[in-house]
């Protein structure tokens, strides 16, 4: 399926199922960056992957190809894991 997926996008895609990725989610639970704001862009108070994926108002549009797979958006259907 990713063999013609743009590197960037894969990498996103990593991130987005490892939990590893530049959000808000990760930088309360890891403190890796304590100065970074856990809050999401879109004025929610905690950027988490379920919030981006199901509810975020930056990526509407882009919930519609999520919904071919996962009608209702749940996240082990999209990201292939159990929780």
């Amino acid at each position: 399926h990713f063999t013609n997926t743009p590197r960037e996008v894969y990498g996103q895609l990593v991130q987005c199922r490892t939990g590893h990725g530049f959000i808000g989610e990760y930088y309360a639970t890891e403190s890796f960056v304590p100065t970074e704001s856990i809050s999401c862009p879109c004025g929610g108070p905690r950027q988490m992957r379920e919030h981006i994926l199901r509810n975020c108002s930056l990526f509407t549009h882009q919930r519609t190809h999520l919904r071919v797979v996962s009608r209702s958006i749940i996240l082990s259907e999209i990201l292939g894991t159990e929780k």
